[in-house]
């Protein structure tokens, strides 16, 4: 299990990455209100992703095909 410290900052780092989409979100309501669209599922990912971290990880193979999938 990770430290206590270790999950502090996992925790402080979701909740700042979170806190950053929602304003984002909220800044740009006004001149692009589907912006709100998009600010929701990326905050509830962020919530997916702290609850699942740890729990498996992508070989480094797999993390390169990933990478030029993206890419492509």
């Amino acid at each position: 299990m990770d430290s206590p410290a270790a999950r502090r900052f996992h925790r402080s780092l979701y909740l700042s990455l979170a806190l950053a989409c929602v304003t984002l979100g909220y800044a740009e309501w006004l001149f692009l209100p589907d912006t709100l669209a998009f600010s929701i599922p990326v905050t509830l990912s962020l919530i997916a992703a702290y609850r699942i971290e740890g729990r498996w990880s992508l070989s480094l193979q797999a993390a390169n095909f990933v990478g030029a999938v993206i890419v492509v």
